[in-house]
């Protein structure tokens, strides 16, 4: 079984759990749900959602 926090495949990201609210630090970076959200929400009308993940295609 295998344990994953947040994916990133194929220009998708799906947001994992911040990394300061693991038990253990993950070997790779993790786009936290918390964190990116702070970054969205610094646009005012954005401020009423909430965003799982983001797409690097355009």
């Amino acid at each position: 079984m295998t344990i994953v926090n947040g994916i990133e495949f194929n220009g998708f990201i799906l947001y994992g759990a911040d990394e300061p609210l693991l038990k253990k630090e993950p070997n790779q970076h993790v786009n936290g749900l918390i964190d990116c959200n702070k970054v969205w929400h610094e646009n005012e009308w954005q401020k009423q959602y909430l965003f799982l993940g983001e797409s690097s295609i355009s």
